[in-house]
């Protein structure tokens, strides 16, 4: 589904499934590049909202919509606000989000010496800031964005390391949040999150945004209830807070909107050559061999 000629590099799927725990109204498993089964994306969480309610998968009971959702990462409170059958907002409660460690100086090949945070969102990223990496979060410099992260995320691995304190399966930096001043003076931040493998959000991220906000938290930067507005590569913008301390750390909340582009039948012949589908090394990074992608994908989630 995620490899050509079905999917490209940006691709990911959302498969639904019957809730496991009580209380929820339908589970999902999240498909990410290049084999990762995500364990929450907010960016999916939302359009698996938005396509739960406006396909009528899901009633939609009124202008405020509330539903939980199952992710493997736990059960996510959403609120949809929603006007003539149209879902134009979706936000949810995060799981607990939690730095372990704040601006450590580690060493990130080709860019020197750069303050890097680790932090849970979903899932764990590193975070380090644009100007220490010497890019720019804008389009046209989007290719320098991915090497650098790709570089900071195998770096974090060996030198920082994660280890999530209530579930042993999570002890790997999955990904890289790069930080940047915005845009729009409105907004506190522009950001996108970096898989290994080279594809990165052109949304701000859920995922990222609550990981970046833990750490804001623990650098004493972000209390309980303040906004925290933040934009992607394209300019839209997820309006986030921390709503309470729980557990290992702070409940974000992610607010944003989604859009249905299309409706798609696939088919799978019998008599396809490539019937897992197939990547080139010309736009997918991790299929270059010896390149820093193909290692960092290789080391997948034991």
């Amino acid at each position: 589904m995620l490899r050509e000629p079905r999917g490209y590099p940006r691709s990911c799927a959302n498969v639904l499934l019957p809730p496991t725990q009580p209380g929820c109204d339908a589970g999902f498993v999240i498909l990410e590049q290049p084999d990762l089964y995500a364990a929450m994306s907010g960016t999916n969480l939302m359009i698996v909202a938005t396509v739960l309610l406006e396909e009528g998968l899901l009633p939609i009971a009124g202008p405020l919509t509330e539903l939980t959702l199952e992710p493997p990462a736990g059960p996510v409170a959403v609120r949809a606000h929603c006007e003539s059958g149209r879902v134009r907002l979706v936000e949810f409660d995060n799981v607990p989000s939690f730095a372990t460690a704040v601006d450590l100086p580690i060493e990130v090949p080709g860019h020197g010496t750069v303050p890097v945070s680790v932090a849970w969102g979903g899932m764990a990223v590193a975070i380090a800031n644009a100007r220490d990496l010497g890019v720019e979060l804008v389009p046209e410099r989007a290719r320098e964005v991915q090497l650098a992260a790709i570089a900071v995320c195998g770096a974090a691995r060996e030198q920082l390391g994660f280890s999530h304190p209530e579930n042993p399966g999570l002890h790997e930096v999955e990904g890289t949040v790069v930080i940047a001043p915005p845009h729009d003076p409105a907004n506190h931040a522009r950001q996108t999150t970096c898989l290994p493998s080279g594809q990165m959000d052109t949304s701000p991220s859920g995922t990222g945004a609550s990981a970046a906000m833990a750490v804001r938290y623990a650098r004493g930067e972000q209390v309980i209830g303040e906004e925290f507005r933040t934009e992607g590569f394209f300019g839209g913008v997820f309006r986030c807070r921390l709503v309470e301390e729980r557990g290992p750390g702070v409940v974000p909340r992610i607010g944003g909107r989604a859009f249905i582009s299309g409706y798609a039948r696939y088919v799978l012949d019998d008599e396809d050559p490539f019937p897992e589908g197939f990547i080139l090394g010309d736009i997918w990074p991790a299929a270059n061999v010896g390149s820093d992608a193909a290692a960092l994908s290789a080391q997948r989630r034991r």
